[in-house]
């Protein structure tokens, strides 16, 4: 899961936002950030779309093998594939050394 308290600092967010922001009780919030409890299935859903909807993503991708890599959010955690471009209709992959 994402490290709550860090995101918040990088965003500019307080506990008491983030709560008002998603609907949650702030002392739950709380629990999240400061406690390390994790949120219920129906919670987590929320608060990463929350994320997702504001995270000014900082992707980090995996070097290009085939016709996608995987990428990752260093802010936010999220994991999404990127097309790599390609000069032809077929892929050739080195062969492992």
């Amino acid at each position: 899961m994402l490290d709550l308290k860090t995101w918040l600092s990088d965003q500019g967010i307080s506990v008491t936002e983030l709560a008002r922001l998603i609907g949650t009780p702030r002392t739950t919030v709380k629990d999240w950030v400061y406690k390390g409890a994790v949120p219920n299935e129906e919670n987590l859903d929320t608060l990463n779309n929350f994320v997702a909807a504001i995270c000014a993503h900082h992707w980090v991708i995996e070097p290009s093998n085939g016709p996608e890599s995987e990428g990752e959010c260093q802010r936010c955690g999220e994991r999404r594939d990127f097309s790599n471009s390609f000069y032809a209709n077929t892929w050739v992959t080195s062969p492992k050394v």
